[in-house]
């Protein structure tokens, strides 16, 4: 499913290794989500630089942010990445590598959908024991708390006027509350069919995206009482 052509100075060592077995539980994840026959080929460029100046230089001249550890063009089907430690540079590429495989699966997305996704996957850690966790450690401190105040649902879905806009302020709840959906979804059979149905949903129309109201309502005529089960998880399993 998967085919990068890395390009870097000097390849870190053991980076490769690494995120091959991210990269299947992605392409696994998916399957179980779409079905196998909705799979494609996702190639991607991926430009890695150690040397700061050098990737902010690189990142300029291809009118892309140059303040993020990463980012990925819908034009060009490249990643450009900066390395700053091996953990970092695996989580960013994961995050990264996810919004290709969404314009190439799905097309166009509601912001919540594409970034938690792409955090989703980036916050996966493996414990000492091997098992894989997705309590993000990025927003779930070690006693078990958000360290961020959620949106609500409603609020979250019609977000999309800002999630590309420079409001730092509002930047980590964003991010932050759609990972926990995705999170949300992930915890049993009935939250993976209803994200299987979101992301069909989008793909019958990878142009266009489901407006706030109407993602809401796809959900409750999904799952009626989705907006209820969803606080009742939110306030008994994590605190913020």
């Amino acid at each position: 499913m998967f085919y990068l052509n890395l390009h870097a100075d000097e390849l870190p060592e053991d980076f490769v290794n690494q995120l091959k077995p991210r990269l299947r539980s992605i392409q696994h994840y998916y399957q179980s989500l779409l079905g196998k026959a909705s799979l494609k080929a996702v190639e991607v460029d991926l430009y890695l630089f150690s040397n700061l100046q050098s990737y902010q230089q690189f990142a300029q001249s291809q009118d892309r942010s140059h303040e993020a550890a990463g980012s990925y063009s819908l034009r060009s089907g490249e990643i450009v990445l900066y390395y700053r430690n091996a953990q970092q540079a695996i989580n960013t590429a994961i995050h990264e590598i996810v919004h290709a495989v969404n314009h190439r699966l799905l097309g166009y997305l509601p912001g919540w959908l594409d970034e938690g996704l792409a955090e989703f996957f980036a916050g996966l850690w493996q414990s000492e024991s091997g098992q894989i966790n997705a309590e993000s450690k990025k927003w779930i401190d070690g006693k078990n708390r958000l360290r961020f105040t959620p949106l609500g649902l409603p609020e979250l879905f019609n977000q999309e006027t800002y999630w590309y806009r420079d409001a730092q302020r509002e930047k980590l709840r964003l991010y932050g509350s759609s990972w926990l959906l995705i999170y949300f979804f992930s915890v049993d059979e009935r939250g993976q069919r209803l994200l299987s149905t979101i992301m069909q949903q989008e793909m019958q129309d990878p142009c266009d995206i489901l407006e706030g109201n109407e993602m809401l309502q796809l959900l409750l005529d999904a799952e009626p009482n989705f907006e209820l089960d969803y606080q009742h998880w939110l306030s008994n399993q994590i605190s913020y």
